[in-house]
């Protein structure tokens, strides 16, 4: 395969793969956009998803995409209630309590998933062989076409729902101006905590995505927060499709980096072009203010 075909074949994987990175990063800029704080602990909301898909194929022996019935809602609940009944408490008090209670409850989700299911890697047991179809010497793999294909299906049903119905108009005008919202009779306390459910229930579309790809170990979300806010930064805060964009515009820079530089370089390589879309656009790339929509 020459040099040519391997970096379209980078570019193709990149595409394919970005998508779930959009969907885990749009949950993390929904939280922003409608709440204003940053969920330090998002990664480690997807690492429960993922290990929710662990342990339901293990038990079920059923395709992983099965999960995401059980899953999504699970991660809601978790997620609505991590807002009613910890941040909803020092949210008055401003931005930093909100900060350092994320960063703890990070640490105690790694460690709790330590404790529990040790630190040892896990891989989901797939039982069914993963088609790869060849076009014009490019590889396609049934799960990339998958992962792809889903998250493009969670995020339009996601603008469908914040333009559509009436709780996501609330949301969206909460994110606008939660005083003016107030004013309209909107409570910003009850759309919080569906704000953060919704962000953590994208996280399980994420988790059990890329469960079947990944080793599964306590950790893992911490790697995985990062990419999401470079995500949200290069795509733009706020801005559903600009950062479900910028998950594949950041997969695709990953992906190519890879084909020429050894994985460590390859991520050096992702940080200077974060910097440079600072540097240029300090706002992201597709961000002009900050919205949800």
């Amino acid at each position: 395969m020459d040099l040519l075909l391997v970096i379209i074949q980078a570019i193709l994987n990149g595409l394919l793969l970005g998508g779930i990175y959009g969907i885990i990063s749009v949950g993390l800029t929904l939280i922003f956009g409608v709440m204003k704080i940053a969920n330090f602990a998002h990664g480690e909301l997807m690492m429960l998803a993922m290990y929710f898909t662990y342990f339901f194929v293990l038990f079920t022996s059923l395709n992983p995409l099965f999960s995401l019935v059980l899953s999504v809602p699970t991660l809601f609940v978790i997620g609505y209630g991590i807002e009613s009944q910890l941040l909803h408490r020092v949210l008055p008090k401003g931005e930093n309590p909100v900060i350092l209670i994320t960063i703890g409850l990070s640490i105690f989700l790694s460690n709790l998933a330590e404790v529990l299911w040790s630190p040892n890697y896990l891989v989901v047991p797939i039982s069914y062989p993963n088609t790869v179809y060849k076009i014009l010497g490019l590889v396609f793999q049934e799960s990339y076409l998958i992962i792809f294909a889903g998250s493009i299906i969670t995020v339009v049903s996601l603008w469908i729902f914040l333009t559509k119905t009436k709780t996501g108009i609330m949301m969206r005008a909460t994110a606008q101006d939660p005083f003016a919202a107030s004013l309209m009779g909107i409570n910003p306390d009850k759309i919080f905590p569906l704000a953060f459910g919704l962000g953590a229930s994208l996280t399980a579309v994420g988790g059990s995505l890329l469960a079947p790809l990944y080793p599964i170990f306590p950790t893992i979300g911490s790697y995985f927060v990062l990419l999401m806010f470079i995500t949200v930064v290069v795509g733009g805060l706020g801005s559903i499709w600009g950062t479900f964009a910028g998950g594949i515009i950041i997969s695709v820079v990953l992906s190519i980096s890879s084909v020429f530089f050894t994985g460590d370089i390859a991520t050096v390589i992702l940080f200077v072009f974060f910097l440079i879309v600072l540097l240029f656009r300090p706002r992201g790339i597709f961000g002009k203010s900050v919205r949800i929509g």
